[in-house]
């Protein structure tokens, strides 16, 4: 994995996420999965800092990501691509 990625650009993604997000009172359940936990830790938390009601969970391996019934509590799955 590449030590040296930058985050993306979430200028656009950061927008979209506050109107869409604008009207939601309870938490919104973030998995993320990434292998590389520098970055995975700095996306969490910038999310996290972005929007109060976005809680962000990090798996490290594809592998271990819950199955489908633990699943049934994320709202979104954000994940690395190589």
């Amino acid at each position: 994995m590449d030590g040296d990625r930058e985050p993306p650009n979430t200028t656009m993604d950061t927008q979209t996420a506050e109107l869409s997000l604008t009207d939601v009172k309870s938490p919104v359940e973030v998995l993320h999965v990434d292998d590389d936990p520098e970055f995975a830790r700095m996306t969490a938390d910038l999310l996290e800092e972005r929007h109060e009601r976005l809680c962000v969970r990090t798996e490290p391996d594809p592998e271990t990501v819950p199955d489908e019934e633990r699943l049934a509590d994320v709202d979104c799955i954000l994940s690395d691509y190589d």
